[in-house]
């Protein structure tokens, strides 16, 4: 259908259709158009269409009568419409946005190409005036350039010449598109007028069927009114009086009676023929599996001769009943013949020869049907005589396997015992690989035949035949007969395809040996590049049965390599393939049985540091190799070196028996984790011999892992059990711990980079609550209170020794007794307990939080202390934190916090009253030192000392007030009167202040000594002195106190200036 291009942009929408054809039209008054209306039509017609009307459409009313088109010309109605054509229409905007695009994407690709087009660089050395070379190379590229342009252009120029006859085309194509919708129309109608004839036809021939002969009225209407009539013949014969039922059953029970007593008195019945029965007047005789005889006589007389009535085979398949012609005729003949000259048995011989052939021949039928369908080209079927010999398997190159099918006398000594003696019957022979197979105890179906159902019979009991001797061959492997790896034999008696040897290879790896009923192929399931190649191997086996145990082995052997590798180069291991032992070597260090032979590298280990996996019948062992050196960099192809040279040692790795055989990740991960422990025992005690400790290993191991690793006890030097900090309750220094210490490998850690070990030992001194302390906040110590035993772990590189982690972790846990044991003495609670970190409360208030206080001492940072926000000790922080580096420095710290406590809450609520909540801007608190502190007042101006004095072995607190005008005296000569004024009204105060006593402290001439309770006290009575003098006038604005006195400043925590002074 020819596709219409319809302009866009000169009045007409592209995507209107257009259904109206504007024919011109002519008057309807013109009667003769093209000739006479009367001319091939109807009256209303002209030449087959309406005088000056549109074309009816007739394709869409194909049958319109000439009455109903006149009856419409009639009332003035038009036709309907041609209908009109819509496929194929495009809009002539697409054509040139089109090629309007690809010249645009031309040209671009143009310009890059000549972009391109470069002359090629010459050598900087060369001439370019020689033989003018660069010069013509560039006027060819010049030219080069000027035709692809050129062509380019001439192109296009071609295209837009085409859209332009299109463009005005495209302006008639409404008149074009009725063209088309006419042609259309007609081709339709000349169709229509080629089918008619074809159509009518049709009608015609169905309408055969449909016609009535004419009816004989006259002999219809004699025989419905008389009953008969005189045009039909009529023979006069006498009709026979109809037997009645008593008549009838009485002459069948006379012929039963006779019957009876010819059997059982006259008549000689072979035995093969004793299942009889009488009825209905006839005997039936029934030989199993063979067929049914029914006789009966026709005189009274016993010597008389038994007719043929009927026949029946018994066995399938075969017809139910032989129809009546001339198998039947000759059957019923021959019979009646043998009957009258031979008698019962001659005619069982008859009839079971008859049978045994007949049923060679449906075997023979159905092997026929057998080489036809999907057993073609893989049996091969020869009859001789009355057998049938059906080789099957024939395209497999060892021996042939065939079955023989015939009829054997029955005289000769029978193997099968047969249930029709001294008869002839059917057996078979079956020949496996060539001889026969003694005693078959295969049932052949006589009753039901089925020579393929026999057929899979033979081939199951051959296939299992294969299997079960390959079975017990590697049965008598260690790994199969320890049942460490299973092998199992599915039989089936009917379904060849059923048959199967499941061998496992590893514990993860399990494939099944079948073989293909129909050809004899055998295949390793599941499906694999591997597999598919050994069941080729298999199928070259000259004697299946005695040579595929072997292969197996050795398939055995391969897989369980390959897994091995796979999972290896999975977890990251390195196979080395530049050193191959030969068998000698392999043999000599690993063992006998080994077959293959696989080396990795670790990616974390020393380079001389190897694993080995021998894989053979008797189990896969692994083993950690240890090279002469580097085997990575080592030259094999040097004739002077050899590879067996290059292992040094081999040290087995011992692991249970179940495990072995399996190459799971777990296990491979488990291997590395324990041959990384042996490297790293034998760094260790190489480390303790160097060091002069004493050590033993122990037969005890980890039970919970697969290879058991001996531990390693360690008698730890006295400079390790004695504690290195000597408290004020400890005249020497004694041992915190027992003497052994047990070193036991635990695993490697995520990274795989190193290894983890844990090491055990007890303590002295029993330690209370240090088991549930450290249990909660640190993993990687354990304390039992129980057994007053701890241990931890320790991680080392592999080939790197943790001798020196393991000294210094003891005397982290020595400093953690050495803190826990001082805070339990000064009756603290500890809260946690870890080898970084402890935290414990030293004090407890009523309306906040328990104070505490948390010393860290991280083996990478400095040991220090910190306060939680709210703290009074905030402010001493720092000072503490230098304190407790030095020697018994975390006693002299938890009694400072004790002695400290109320002084610097006495602090806190001066510097911030409870009652008003805002910060008292008259007063600054200095930090000198831990045991002295600074109180200045500004409004009046007032500096009180504290500091911490020993009396009679007992802290107390010392309070004395320095003068103003020593470190006032610029304000003194501003304000000298004023000032002395102030002065002395605050020295009046302190000297009746002094003169008082108070709870926890009493005044003294020249100051006021406190107890450690109270301080807190004597300050709030000072702070309580200096308000009541109500001062109020503005602070001195030079009176910074961090100016005033110097020093190291420190922000406390609502904002206050600190001074430190050492």
């Amino acid at each position: 259908m020819p596709g219409v291009l319809k302009a866009s942009g000169f009045g007409s929408d592209v995507n209107a259709v257009n259904t109206t054809m504007d024919l011109p039209k002519k008057s309807v008054q013109d009667p003769k158009v093209n000739g006479s209306r009367h001319v091939n039509g109807t009256e209303p017609l002209t030449n087959g269409t309406y005088a000056g009307e549109a074309v009816t459409d007739l394709i869409s009313t194909p049958q319109v009568s000439a009455d109903t088109m006149e009856t419409e010309q009639d009332m003035g109605l038009a036709p309907p419409e041609i209908e009109h054509l819509t496929q194929g229409y495009l809009p002539l905007s697409i054509l040139i946005s089109r090629l309007a695009q690809d010249t645009f994407l031309g040209l671009e690709e143009v310009i890059n190409e000549l972009a391109e087009m470069q002359p090629t660089p010459q050598p900087s050395n060369a001439l370019p005036y020689l033989n003018g070379t660069s010069a013509n190379q560039a006027a060819q590229i010049t030219v080069q350039k000027k035709a692809k342009l050129w062509n380019f252009a001439q192109d296009r120029r071609a295209k837009f010449i085409k859209l332009l006859v299109l463009s005005q085309w495209s302006r008639q194509a409404d008149a074009v598109s009725r063209v088309i919708d006419l042609n259309m129309w007609i081709t339709t109608q000349k169709r229509f007028y080629e089918e008619s004839g074809t159509w009518i036809g049709e009608l015609r021939r169905q309408l055969e069927t449909l016609k009535m002969p004419s009816p004989d009225l006259k002999t219809a209407l004699e025989v419905l009114s008389t009953g008969k009539a005189a045009s039909l013949p009529d023979l006069n014969y006498l009709p026979a009086e109809p037997l009645t039922p008593q008549q009838m059953l009485k002459g069948l029970r006379t012929i039963n009676t006779l019957l009876s007593i010819r059997l059982n008195l006259h008549e000689n019945v072979p035995d093969t023929m004793r299942d009889w029965s009488i009825a209905s007047g006839r005997v039936t005789f029934r030989v199993h599996e063979e067929f049914e005889l029914d006789l009966s006589i026709a005189d009274e007389n016993p010597s008389s001769q038994l007719y043929f009535i009927d026949f029946r085979f018994t066995f399938s398949p075969c017809l139910e009943a032989i129809p009546d012609g001339g198998i039947r005729n000759e059957i019923e003949g021959k019979v009646n013949d043998i009957l009258r000259t031979e008698g019962l048995s001659g005619c069982f011989d008859f009839l079971h020869n008859l049978v045994l052939t007949h049923k060679i021949s449906i075997m023979r039928q159905e092997a026929s049907d057998m080489l036809r369908g999907r057993w073609s080209e893989n049996l091969r079927v020869e009859v001789v005589h009355r057998s049938l010999v059906i080789q099957y398997w024939t395209r497999k190159a060892a021996n042939k396997n065939w079955v023989e099918i015939g009829i054997s006398s029955g005289r000769k000594k029978k193997k099968v015992p047969s249930k029709i003696p001294n008869t002839p019957y059917i057996s078979y022979r079956w020949h496996r690989h060539g001889k026969e197979v003694d005693h078959p105890t295969i049932h052949l179906d006589l009753a039901n035949i089925s020579l393929e159902s026999f057929l899979k019979r033979i081939i199951a009991a051959h296939t299992n035949h294969i299997m079960h001797e390959t079975k017990q061959k590697l049965r008598k492997a260690l790994i199969y007969s320890k049942k460490l790896l299973s092998i199992k034999h599915r039989a089936s008696k009917r379904e060849p395809g059923n048959c199967a040897l499941s061998v496992e290879f590893t514990k993860s790896s399990m494939i099944s040996v079948v073989q293909e009923p129909i050809s004899g192929s055998f295949a390793i399931l599941p499906p694999s590049e591997n597999h598919s190649r050994w069941g080729q191997t298999l199928n070259k086996l000259n004697l299946p049965a005695a040579e595929i145990a072997t292969e197996l082995a050795r398939m055995r052997c391969l897989d369980a390599q390959e897994r091995i590798e796979a999972r290896a180069r999975f977890i990251g291991w390195e196979p080395v393939k530049t050193l191959k032992p030969s068998p000698e070597a392999i043999k000599r260090l690993f063992s006998l049985d080994a077959k293959q032979l696989s080396l990795f590298k670790i990616k974390f280990w020393a380079r001389k540091w190897m694993l080995a996996s021998t894989t053979g019948m008797t189990g896969d062992y692994w083993w950690l190799v240890e090279t002469a050196e580097d085997t990575t960099t080592t030259n094999f192809t040097d004739p002077g070196l050899s590879r067996d040279s290059m292992l040094k040692k081999v040290y087995k790795i011992s692991f249970q028996e179940s495990t072995m055989i399996e190459p799971t990740y777990a296990l491979m991960s488990n291997l590395e984790a324990a041959a990384a422990a042996m490297v790293s025992q034998i760094v260790d005690m190489h480390q303790l011999d160097k060091d002069r400790i004493r050590h033993e290993q122990s037969t005890k191991g980890q039970s919970n892992l697969p290879i058991q690793l001996p531990e390693i006890v360690i008698r730890l030097p006295d400079s390790v059990r004695c504690s290195r900090v000597r408290d004020s309750t400890q005249r020497q220094k004694k041992p915190w711990c027992n003497e052994s210490a047990r070193l036991t490998f635990l695993g490697r850690s995520r990274s795989r980079k190193s290894v983890v070990h844990a090491v055990t030992g007890s303590l002295i001194k029993r330690t209370s609550g240090i088991s549930a302390l450290t249990a909660s906040y640190d993993s990687s110590v354990g304390f039992s209170q129980r057994t007053n035993r701890f241990a931890f772990r320790l991680q080392s590189q592999v080939g790197e020794t943790l001798i020196p982690q393991l000294l210094e972790r003891f005397s982290q846990i020595e400093r953690l007794i050495h803190f826990l044991g001082i805070i339990e003495r000064c009756q603290l609670q500890c809260e946690t307990a870890s080898l970084k970190q402890i935290v414990f409360t030293y004090a407890i208030t009523p309306t906040a939080e328990p104070l505490r206080a948390d010393i860290s001492f991280a083996p990478d940072s400095s040991i220090r202390i910190s306060f939680a926000k709210g703290n009074p000790h905030l402010r001493i922080q720092d000072i503490l934190t230098t304190l407790l580096k030095q020697p018994s420095g975390f006693e002299s710290v938890v009694e400072l916090l004790r002695i400290t406590l109320p002084l610097l809450q006495a602090f806190v609520s001066i510097e911030q009253p409870p009652e008003t909540g805002t910060v008292n801007n008259n007063v600054t608190i200095l930090t000198r030192a831990a045991r002295w502190y600074r109180m200045i007042y500004h409004r009046p101006r007032v500096i009180f000392d504290i500091s911490l004095k020993e009396k009679q072995e007992e802290a107390v607190w010392l309070t004395i007030v320095d003068a103003p005008e020593h470190h006032d005296a610029k304000s003194s000569k501003q304000n000298s009167s004023k000032s002395e004024q102030k002065s002395n009204e605050t020295m009046e105060a302190w000297s009746k202040l002094c003169r008082e006593k108070g709870k926890g402290w009493i005044g003294i001439k020249s100051g006021i000594v406190a107890q450690v309770d109270g301080i807190e006290n004597l300050l709030f009575r000072i702070n309580e002195m200096i308000t009541g003098l109500g001062q109020l006038g503005a602070a001195d604005p030079q009176g910074s106190p961090a100016h005033e006195h110097g020093g190291n400043t420190q922000t406390g925590e609502r904002g206050n200036e600190v001074v430190i002074l050492d």
